[in-house]
């Protein structure tokens, strides 16, 4: 009613390939997996830094500079990045946040910035001009740098975020 199975010496020779494929393969499969992990750790980082930037550049779009008595702009500026910080939730730091007033032609084309050397020496510059906006608007860009890691292999990336909003105030900007 019941065989036995006898095992021979091959077939108990191929527990030890298994464990050697699984020993080659191993190493292959970590890296995908810390490299999948760091992926989505840097385009999480990604997503919170566009959302940020486009809140704060909506939330400058409101302000005014008599708000800020004698300060203006930059006084502005400084609490637009103040407001992009508070929303990046530590993803970003001060001096990766650039805020830009950017007036509708004439001169001077930019009525204030509140731009840090840092900020300037470790952010790409804004593309936009008076030229190139037909109205009033607030820039509000971002940049910071991220790490791609799979053991032996580390990318780093630069995560930029920009937004810029209409400047929605009935009077002159």
């Amino acid at each position: 009613m019941f065989q036995t199975i006898r095992r021979t010496g091959r077939h108990r020779d191929e527990h030890g390939a298994a464990l050697v494929e699984f020993a080659l393969i191993l190493p292959v499969l970590m890296c995908l997996l810390l490299g999948m992990v760091t992926g989505g750790m840097a385009y999480n980082r990604k997503i919170s830094m566009t959302n940020a930037v486009r809140e704060g550049s909506r939330f400058g779009a409101t302000l005014t500079p008599a708000t800020f008595n004698t300060a203006g702009w930059n006084a502005a500026a400084d609490t637009v990045r103040t407001r992009v910080l508070d929303i990046a939730a530590g993803d970003l730091a001060g001096a990766e946040i650039c805020v830009q007033y950017i007036q509708k032609g004439g001169s001077p084309a930019v009525k204030g910035e509140a731009l840090t050397p840092t900020c300037t020496a470790g952010v790409s510059p804004n593309p936009l001009t008076s030229a190139s906006v037909g109205d009033c608007v607030v820039s509000v860009w971002a940049q910071r740098k991220s790490e791609l890691q799979a053991f032996f292999f580390t990318w780093n990336v630069d995560l930029k975020a920009r937004a810029v909003a209409r400047y929605e105030r009935t009077t002159p900007c």
